[in-house]
């Protein structure tokens, strides 16, 4: 019965005799593992043990470790660009204008070195100092329109559908909660105001023959322009 039990070796620590075979118990993450070593006398398993530690078995016992640190933008501009083709949607036109305003966004005066930065920094802080910058201490409703579609195009490179797609699969990125909930103004509000009769009268006088050749059509100018569509509409 008694061959069944672990004995220690006299001024060994981790080293075991059982059934005339040695053994090592080692720890990993607060778990031990019991280690049959193939060498019946002490020096040549201390050898032994030297060279497990620091060998291959070693790093086979251990868990991978796994590098945390966020990712550079440029991997994160290149990788959008990637998941976008494969996507298929936005346009190509979209998509490098958004990879510019990005640019833009983190470095105003050399967009070209916003690729070294770390992702990081995309935090709810830097969307609140880029603000601040932008739009000044008195800024117009149209400022503050450009603010808001700035933040939405750079924000854009991150929408659910491209990140489930797994165009960042392999990347680490940083907890974008903070960067992409951040409100630094809101539009301007936007009232109706009924257009001027000498402005309603100019379009009908032009839109008449409209009515008599594609009366469809003439009643779609009608509804925009009473509902305040601008010209470009």
């Amino acid at each position: 019965m008694n061959d069944y039990i672990l004995v220690p070796v006299e001024g060994h620590k981790n080293l075991f005799r059982r059934k005339g075979k040695l053994y090592f118990r080692g720890q990993i993450n607060k778990r031990f593992f019991l280690r049959s070593i193939p060498e019946t006398e002490i020096p040549a398993a201390e050898r032994w043990i030297k060279r497990f530690r620091a060998g291959p078995g070693r790093a086979a016992a251990e868990p991978v470790k796994i590098d945390t640190t966020p990712c550079k933008m440029g991997d994160i501009f290149k990788a959008y660009l990637v998941g976008v083709a494969r996507y298929g949607s936005p346009g190509m036109l979209t998509v490098f204008a958004n990879v510019a305003r990005f640019r833009k966004f983190l470095v105003p005066e050399g967009p070209a070195s916003a690729d070294a930065l770390s992702s990081a920094g995309l935090t709810a802080e830097r969307v609140l100092d880029w603000a601040r910058s932008y739009l000044g201490s008195e800024p117009t409703d149209s400022r503050r329109r450009s603010a808001r579609s700035t933040l939405r195009q750079i924000r854009s490179l991150f929408a659910r559908r491209l990140v489930g797609s797994g165009a960042y699969s392999g990347l680490v990125l940083p907890n974008l909660a903070g960067f992409m909930s951040a409100t630094p103004c809101q539009d301007p509000q936007h009232r109706y105001r009924m257009p001027l009769w000498e402005f309603i009268g100019a379009f009908l006088k032009e839109a008449h023959e409209l009515e008599d050749t594609w009366p469809e059509l003439y009643a779609a100018f009608l509804l925009m322009y009473y509902a305040a569509a601008r010209p470009g509409d």
